[in-house]
């Protein structure tokens, strides 16, 4: 396409090769086209000027016609063309002066909104540089003024990846077409990553050169929350696909719009296979098709709010029937109108064969009533644990013989408390160190050698006692105590033709939860009571739970004409002293370096109690006065030969004692502990003065 240059050039030599042939042809010509151009001038001005301007143009349009009328018919009209051109010229002045008053009015509005704008707008020139920005996209990307950006290419804070912007804007200024509006992102100076939705227009300058103006809307904090419903729709997407329920959509007709990896494992198809296919004429058996399907309508009718709680069965792929519980709800469309449905099943085929089995025998709900009943009204001994296994293995139906371990307090071994179908007695003997493998929940298993083998002696007795190669599968149910592993139930079967069911595995995660919080109820009730009754220091008895307990032994020997018993009446030697030189802390640690070598002593039928700060007593059953000597001649050379020490500290213990002889002396413990106390005192002034 010619440049306008070259018109004009064109029309320079045409008008001069007509005057030189005739000027007065030029002259007509060129009169003829002046008056055409005051016509569209007028035009124009009345559009997009003013009418001062445009009264001035017409008056020139006649002033220039009389000129023409009087080159072929002369008249007289000097006089009405200086009128005309005198008010043409004052019309065009005050017209140009609005006109130019309007611009700059404009010009000062455009650029108030070109500085202020909450867009930022950028002109680039025709190579690609900046002429020119306001303050918002000095903002964007980074810049103290707009000043600064003067002459940036526009390539500077593109991506690499993001050079279709580039060539748009190439495109814009070669060719002059417009484009759509765009999304981008730009890089800023402190390479923070800024979105905009780009506008772009050509504009084009007096001299015919095109250059491109940007407008920039920020869209950051949106397409942040695109990306962010992006993931979380990911997210939804794949906790649709792989939740361990089957998930189903349908549209407003019934069709597949949606099923998830769980739901095509159940109805044991392909998903491609099923979309679009009606779940109805599919998937329900026919007799109950009608049902389900007006409870579909009522959902979809909005007569529903959504079923919570809705089973029925359906047909696999194969023809095989299963139960399934669902839950239902509706999806809206963009207006708000139901437009889909959602449903999440749970295959309870298994659990419903169960639960009618129930109907017929309700041991389960009966026996383990009872079996709560009975542990928590009643005290807590070791017959508990054969009443638990027994109500277990009378509950699971396949279970033909079990047995019950615990760990042992403080050691980390199994030992067996309960059994059936064994032979206990034998079975007692047997400690398992703690298993290699982790069992956090019931499982079932078909080979114990798979799991552990004992030592030779414990597998000896094992298959003898405990019949281990006769159990064709075993149902391990672990129970925890405050997050450690306290004991094992183990359920056994002979019968090559029985098997444990998933049922079976189900019911023994309920028994485990109700085992774990029953006998964590008693533990603590038993733990409690235990607290009480000890000194919160050395772990021995306290002086209240002391007398208590020798009180009962002295009513049982009382009751069956039994043996003697000695009580001793100890006191630490010089212990004042040692708490005085070394601090209460250090005190502390000689008591219980006192109590343990004591403890060590004594038979577990003794009883050892603190009754003061460093003054102890210990009942020593089935002791006569040699047997009481004897203990105390044993307890001073334990002492004399180890020492107490402590982090650099070194303190050779020493105590005073006494003791008195049950019934011998007495058969009140007031009186018996009197005693025991003055032989101490007689004792201690033996030794040096402390």
């Amino acid at each position: 396409m010619k440049k306008p240059h070259f018109y004009f050039l064109l029309f320079l030599l045409i008008i001069s090769i007509i005057s030189f042939i005739n000027i007065n042809y030029a002259y007509y010509i060129m009169e003829g086209l002046t008056s055409i151009l005051l016509v569209f001038l007028a035009a124009f001005s009345v559009k997009y000027v003013n009418k001062f301007f445009t009264a001035g143009i017409i008056m020139f349009l006649v002033e220039n016609t009389l000129e023409i009328i009087n080159e072929f018919k002369p008249f007289n009209i000097f006089f009405w063309q200086n009128i005309l051109i005198i008010y043409g010229t004052v019309f065009l002045m005050f017209g140009l002066y609005k006109f130019y008053k309007k611009y700059f009015e404009l010009e000062k509005t455009f650029n108030g909104i070109f500085k202020r704008s909450n867009e930022a707008i950028f002109f680039w020139g025709k190579d690609k540089k900046l002429i020119k920005a306001n303050p918002r996209a000095a903002k964007l990307l980074g810049y103290n003024s707009p000043e600064e950006m003067v002459g940036m290419e526009v390539e500077k804070h593109v991506f690499k990846e993001d050079y279709e912007h580039v060539n748009k804007i190439k495109k814009l200024l070669d060719n002059k077409e417009e484009i759509e509006p765009y999304e981008r992102k730009y890089k800023t100076l402190n390479g923070e990553i800024k979105w905009v939705e780009v506008h772009a227009i050509n504009v084009q300058e007096g001299n015919g050169e095109y250059y491109f103006q940007e407008i920039d809307h920020e869209i950051t904090d949106r397409k942040k929350l695109e990306e962010q419903l992006y993931r979380e729709k990911e997210k939804f997407r794949m906790y649709f696909e792989y939740a361990q329920v089957m998930y189903v959509i349908l549209d407003k007709n019934g069709n597949i719009e949606d099923l998830n990896l769980k739901a095509c494992e159940i109805l044991k198809v392909k998903k491609e296979e099923v979309i679009g296919e009606n779940w109805f004429e599919n998937f329900i058996p026919e007799n109950i098709r009608d049902e389900v399907k007006e409870v579909f309508n009522k959902i979809m009718s909005g007569e529903l709010e959504g079923v919570e709680y809705f089973e029925n069965e359906i047909i696999t792929k194969d023809g095989e029937i299963l139960n399934i519980s669902w839950h239902n709800t509706y999806l809206l469309d963009e207006d708000g109108n139901i437009d889909k449905t959602f449903s999440s099943g749970l295959d309870i085929t298994a659990e419903k064969k169960y639960l009618e089995t129930l109907k017929y025998n309700a041991k389960f709900a009966t026996k383990f009533l009872n079996l709560n009943n009975e542990i928590l009204t009643k005290p807590w001994n070791e017959s508990m644990y054969q009443l638990i296994l027994d109500t277990v293995i009378d509950i699971i139906p396949s279970a033909e013989a079990g047995s019950l371990l615990t760990i042992e307090e403080n050691q980390r071994i199994f030992t067996y408390k309960a059994v059936q179908g064994y032979n206990f007695e034998k079975l007692k003997e047997i400690k398992y160190p703690e298993l290699p493998l982790s069992i956090k929940k019931p499982i079932i298993i078909d080979d114990w050698d798979d799991i552990y083998i004992p030592p030779k002696y414990e597998y000896e007795l094992l298959i003898k006692y405990g019949r281990l190669k006769e159990i064709k599968q075993s149902l391990i149910i672990p129970f925890y105590l405050r997050g450690k592993l306290y004991g094992l139930l183990t359920l056994d079967i002979f019968d090559e033709k029985k098997k444990f069911s998933d049922i079976d595995l189900n019911f023994a995660n309920i028994i485990k939860s109700n085992l774990e919080y029953l006998i964590l109820k008693v533990f603590l009730e038993l733990q409690l009571k235990k607290s009480a009754e000890l000194d919160y220091l050395t772990g021995i008895y306290n002086r209240q739970a002391f007398f208590s307990r020798v009180k009962m032994m002295m009513s049982y020997l009382s009751r069956h004409n039994s043996s003697r018993m000695g009580l001793l009446y100890i006191d630490i030697d010089k212990f004042k002293h040692i708490n005085d030189t070394y601090g209460h802390k250090v005190g502390d640690e000689v008591l219980k370096f006192f109590v343990k070598q004591v403890s060590s002593m004594i038979r577990e039928s003794d009883l050892f109690g603190r009754i003061g700060g460093d003054e102890f007593t210990v009942a020593l059953m089935d002791t006569d006065k040699e047997g009481i000597e004897s203990f105390i001649s044993r307890m001073k050379k334990v002492f004399k030969e180890k020492p107490f020490i402590f982090e650099d500290i070194k303190i050779n213990i020493s105590s005073s004692i006494g003791y008195s002889i049950y019934p011998d002396e007495g058969k009140n413990i007031d009186i018996l502990l009197d005693i025991a106390d003055k032989r101490m005192y007689i004792n201690k002034r033996k030794k040096p003065e402390e």
